[in-house]
């Protein structure tokens, strides 16, 4: 049987509110056996902790304030973050980052934040969860004094180019680069080279749900199960046999965010 493990979703969203056992339900039967709820701010991230309690057969769960509320960050914030992350379930730090396109926050800010959250990250020996959208220079300029004090981490919803991944590959060594379900979408031509080239052992998938929902539900609010659409779209980019990916990426998702993989 193909398990899945969605590294990053937000099942723990309110547009989950009302039926997100069904959701769990849907994804389990797709094959979707493990999901890592990622929470962005304190009402998402209480909401990822008591999801993971009720089901931590399913769940993991992060934490980090999302750099669209940098402006809103504070010391209790931070102290929300790392009581949590002393809690079993707690695999990562993030998402964090940079988002220039949006700019909610000024960059300056969105940068300081940024910076405490790898902070916390190094302290704890925790994995990080990236968003980055239109910040590549900076990114990588703030990330560079980190890369040997961190276990490892996650571009997630990965959007760059080549360049970009090559200098992920070269420089951040322990970091996983992951694909979304804008992966699925035509015009993607250059994402879907860059899915095709990397490392096998580079690589993870989520759906970032309920956003970013992949061909051909797209439209439609994104769930874990839909993962399975981004999963057959890698296979025949890559010309892998589906068991053999699946297999890839199970390991991959488990050994980044320091989790034992349970066997067949």
């Amino acid at each position: 049987m193909i398990r899945l493990f969605d590294s990053h979703t937000h099942v723990n969203d309110d547009a989950f509110s009302r039926d997100w056992e069904e959701v769990i339900a849907r994804a389990l039967e797709a094959g979707v056996v493990r999901m890592n709820l990622v929470g962005y701010n304190p009402r998402t991230i209480r909401k990822a902790v008591a999801m993971w309690r009720e089901r931590p057969d399913v769940f993991t769960f992060s934490a980090a304030t999302h750099p669209h509320e940098a402006s809103k960050y504070s010391a209790e914030r931070e102290e929300q973050i790392r009581e949590v992350m002393a809690l079993p379930g707690a695999v990562a730090v993030g998402e964090t980052g940079l988002d220039y396109f949006k700019d909610h926050a000024p960059k300056q800010v969105q940068q300081d934040v940024f910076r405490r959250h790898l902070d916390l990250a190094a302290e704890l020996d925790k994995p990080v969860i990236l968003h980055l959208r239109d910040a590549w220079e900076d990114a990588f300029r703030i990330l560079e004094p980190y890369r040997n004090d961190l276990p490892g981490g996650v571009f997630h919803c990965f959007t760059g180019g080549m360049e970009e991944a090559s200098h992920i590959l070269e420089h951040f060594p322990t970091f996983m680069i992951s694909f979304s379900g804008i992966l699925t979408f035509r015009k993607e031509q250059e994402l879907q080279e860059v899915a095709r080239r990397l490392p096998e052992n580079r690589i993870l998938i989520e759906t970032d749900a309920p956003f970013l929902t992949p061909v051909p539900h797209r439209g439609k609010r994104n769930e874990p199960a839909y993962l399975v659409h981004t999963f057959r779209f890698l296979t025949e980019l890559r010309k892998t046999p589906p068991e053999d990916l699946a297999r890839v990426l199970w390991e991959n998702t488990h050994r980044v965010y320091g989790l034992t993989p349970v066997s067949s």
